[in-house]
């Protein structure tokens, strides 16, 4: 990248590149998984620290992509009070399918309404591990099958998750972890 005037102007810059301030080179900036300002879903541990990180998350697994064989971490509490167009990770056609390890951090405030079925944090996950992430004051609503504040439905594993401060809501096979496990 270069710098014009005031403004950076990035190009590709390799992983936990540092970006000088020209006024003071005691400060700099650096730049964590710079590829195209997301996860890096190329990596064998997906690190996700944001609001916007986890709906990048959930994008690219709908997207078909299962991740199956990575491991997926949170590193850092997350807010999702200002998120209101959240869809799960994972579909019943574009199942997630590798392992969250949320690392004992909160995800908080995580609000869900759909008119589909497989509703939750994850909608649907196969071959999967779902472990070590506490949901504080979610609000997940199903309009048909498969409603739980971590998994609406899949063959996965579930380990040490805690959800407290929520309600969940749906039609059929609903439950405060997972709505059905195969």
């Amino acid at each position: 990248g270069h710098i014009t005037g005031n403004s950076w102007e990035p190009t590709t810059v390799p992983n936990n590149f540092k970006m000088v301030n020209p006024s003071n080179p005691a400060e700099y900036v650096t730049i964590v998984n710079a590829k195209k300002g997301t996860p890096d879903f190329d990596a064998a541990e997906v690190v996700i620290s944001t609001a916007k990180d986890l709906v990048a998350l959930s994008t690219y697994v709908n997207a078909g992509y299962s991740l199956s064989g990575k491991t997926v971490e949170l590193a850092a509490d997350i807010d999702m009070s200002g998120v209101t167009d959240f869809k799960p990770i994972g579909t019943s056609v574009a199942k997630f399918g590798g392992t969250f390890d949320g690392k004992n951090h909160t995800i908080s405030g995580l609000n869900i309404t759909s008119t589909d079925s497989y509703t939750g944090l994850f909608g649907c996950a196969f071959d999967a591990t779902i472990k070590n992430v506490v949901l504080d004051g979610a609000a997940i609503k199903g309009g048909a099958d498969y409603t739980g504040a971590i998994l609406g439905s899949g063959y996965a594993r579930i380990e040490n998750c805690t959800v407290k401060n929520s309600t969940v809501e749906g039609e059929e096979q609903v439950g405060g972890i997972a709505g059905y496990m195969m």
